[in-house]
């Protein structure tokens, strides 16, 4: 008689290998889906930060180069550095886009969530079917297309392939 090693059970029954292969790749999308709703959380708060540290400065500089300038004659060319500053820290925070991509973050952390919550749902079943994987797939590819900086499609919507 086999033994339980060998792939059959201890009472003889043998087990489903295609219900198993499917319970390791849900397990393993779910797996994958915490792990990158983590990710995208962490790098929505940096992106929030880096708009902040950026965006804030650049205001401030820009008020105290408008006043500095009014204020005396003197004073125009210390303005004038400073309104430059204030131009640096605009243009990096227009050209990093931080809002934007704490945006996709967000969106990114919320897909990835519908992965993870549908993938633990798909194992709390006694028994997988491969419907149980096809429902799992269509929302992970709607997770990797959340990152674009685009806004969001519509549901149902399948997510648009690159041009080949």
């Amino acid at each position: 008689m086999a033994t339980p090693a060998h792939g059959t059970t201890a009472l003889g029954g043998s087990p489903d290998p295609a219900g198993e292969r499917l319970r390791v790749e849900i397990e393993r999308l779910r797996q994958e889906a915490g792990h990158q709703r983590q990710l995208a959380h962490r790098r929505a708060e940096w992106w929030n930060k880096a708009h902040i540290l950026l965006g804030f400065p650049a205001a401030l500089l820009a008020g105290t180069a408008g006043a500095a300038g009014l204020a005396t004659p003197d004073a125009r060319i210390p303005a004038a550095l400073i309104a430059l500053a204030s131009a640096g820290f605009a243009a990096g925070a227009g050209f990093l886009r931080g809002d934007t991509r704490c945006r996709a973050n967000k969106r990114a952390r919320s897909a990835w969530a519908a992965v993870e919550d549908a993938a633990t749902l798909a194992l709390s079943r006694p028994h997988l079917s491969s419907d149980d994987l096809g429902t799992l797939l269509p929302l992970r590819q709607t997770a990797l297309a959340a990152y674009d900086a685009g806004d969001p499609q519509p549901p149902g919507t399948p997510p648009a392939l690159p041009p080949l």
